[in-house]
């Protein structure tokens, strides 16, 4: 298992009591592309080398101290061209054979691994990879796919050989040097209750970037290289925290107490399902930011968070004997989606979608939304839907994104295109949709100007291409002002929804749970075909 998490065992069959603390043990990796970093620790903490030799011991400091990188180079990768991936062993060997028979040397790799707890296996995410393998370029990757396996949809994929170093430093408050260690270093809490403070965070949510003042953590950090010579901060901490704290991080604490444990329930499936799959070539199991889920430490908790992560300790969503890949978003403007496959070669083939409702006639009032015509009708109207949360009382932070408009002036649009395109696109003159998903998402869009003409693809491309930051979804369609020339002056862009809309929609089932939805029914909404089980 060439690319399987090498942490991911040894985190998993650590715990094997109830309480929060003393849960399996997940490494969040704080993704900063920074060379030098402050922290205070408010505790006593030991430094700690790449051999386990404790370096400093029980110091307490009131003071701020420093951890710079030095003398750090760089990962080295190879090129693989990955040609399919399954979920069964047998099925991978089936195309390997048929590929060598042709003459390509193809073989099998693995990522993810088996959940253990309690010296039992409670899941397997197992991916069985068929790749091409050990090209040094890119391009020379993608011109042996492009001759030898255009029958196949491949893709490029990055495969570490050499794992990156520093020289790690450390410094007091009077910035002097007062230790050092080669390519790694852990700063480990004297107990569980102190807190680290690690100063100008950068957070990612929702495609929006702000710098925190510090973030607070608990559990031991390490400060290590990453790939690129940047330093790289680890902070490992028990699942049922990183849960909290995903919650912490995503909604507000005064949530009805049965939405937030549909969440916690969805965040601990997300988790473990993704084990090993999510950063197979990191030292760490999940990111900070929204590629996995948005996490920031210890912030002011909520008494209903924490219980409703303690009332649904251990409990995941399975499917086929399976933790389910489950997912969540912010609003999903009135219709959800959800991922039913396990086959993971046609990972999209059966990714449903349903309007976020118990009412029957909304397909014969609005059609198909993957029409142009009907998402128009779609947009503009206030359908009866669960996460359609008018009356409700404190719903404004779900509410304002139920339906949307924002508007661009062209000239405001051609700086953001050209910024994001890395050149000048010239005048725009269209927008234009051209294939939408069941949802209604846009999934395939063109821009036309003087300089260029694109084809966007992709829901999150096409949402940075069209704003600063991030529009709020892909579901949107656009209205145009023009001048006396007949040139677009403005684009109004109207749409429904926030975030990529699959899985557990958040104002929905705060909404259900409003009308005294229980958490396993909500859960059984958003994920068809689904069954909550204990696993610890």
């Amino acid at each position: 298992m060439s690319e399987s998490t090498s942490s991911l065992k040894k985190g998993i069959q650590k715990g094997n009591t109830t309480s929060l603390t003393k849960t399996p043990i997940v490494r969040i990796g704080l993704k900063e592309k920074r060379d030098s970093l402050e922290f205070r620790t408010r505790g006593s903490f030991s430094i700690i080398n790449n051999e386990g030799v404790a370096i400093l011991k029980n110091m307490i400091t009131p003071e701020k101290w420093r951890i710079k990188v030095e003398r750090q180079y760089r990962a080295k990768y190879a090129y693989n061209i990955l040609i399919n991936k399954f979920d069964a062993y047998d099925r991978a060997e089936e195309l390997t054979y048929r590929l060598i028979e042709k003459g390509i040397g193809a073989q099998i790799t693995t990522i993810g691994d088996e959940f253990w707890y309690e010296k039992k296996v409670v899941n397997d995410n197992s991916q069985y990879r068929v790749i091409v393998d050990n090209f040094e370029t890119e391009q020379e990757a993608r011109s042996f796919a492009d001759m030898n396996l255009n029958n196949y949809q491949t893709s490029i994929i990055k495969q570490k050989i050499k794992e990156p170093g520093a020289l790690l430093e450390v410094y007091d408050f009077d910035f002097e040097k007062v230790t050092e260690a080669e390519n790694l270093i852990r700063l480990v809490p004297g107990s569980d209750d102190v807190i680290t403070n690690l100063y100008e965070f950068q957070n990612e949510q929702n495609g929006q970037h702000k710098t925190d003042k510090f973030r607070s953590f608990q559990g031991a950090l390490e400060f290590r290289c990453d790939d690129d010579g940047r330093l790289l901060i680890i902070n490992e901490t028990p699942l049922e925290k990183y849960v909290e704290s995903v919650i912490t991080s995503a909604v507000p604490g005064n949530l009805p107490l049965d939405s937030l444990k549909a969440l916690a329930t969805t965040v601990r499936s997300k988790s473990i399902a993704g084990l090993g799959i999510q950063h197979y070539n990191d030292p760490f199991d999940f990111c900070d930011r929204d590629h996995c889920s948005a996490f920031y430490g210890v912030k002011n908790k909520s008494g209903n968070i924490t219980k409703a992560v303690q009332e649904t300790l251990g409990e995941v969503i399975v499917k086929d004997q399976n933790i389910y890949d489950a997912d969540f978003n912010m609003i999903c403007g009135g219709i959800s989606e959800a991922r039913h496959t396990t086959d993971l070669a046609n990972p999209y083939k059966d990714v449903t979608s349903f309007f976020d409702s118990t009412n029957d006639n909304l397909y014969e009032k609005f059609g198909e939304l993957d029409d142009n015509k009907n998402i128009r009708k779609w947009i503009d109207a206030e359908p009866d839907v669960h996460c359609n949360m008018s009356g409700i009382n404190g719903s404004n932070h779900f509410q304002k994104y139920f339906r949307w408009e924002t508007t661009f002036s062209r000239k405001e649009l051609e700086d953001i295109i050209s910024e994001k395109e890395a050149r000048l696109i010239g005048i725009l003159y269209d927008i234009i949709p051209v294939k939408r998903n069941k949802a209604g998402k846009l999934i395939e869009m063109e821009i036309i100007a003087s300089n260029v003409n694109l084809i966007l693809s992709g829901q999150r491309n096409i949402r940075e291409y069209l704003a600063p930051q991030m529009l709020n979804s892909a579901c949107f369609y656009i209205l145009k002002e023009y001048d006396d020339e007949g040139l677009p002056y403005a684009f109004i862009f109207r749409g429904a929804g926030r975030g990529h809309g699959i899985g557990l929609c958040l104002a929905g089932s705060v909404s259900m749970a409003h009308n005294g939805v229980n958490y396993k029914t909500i859960l059984n909404h958003y994920f068809k075909e689904t069954k909550v089980r204990k696993i610890y």
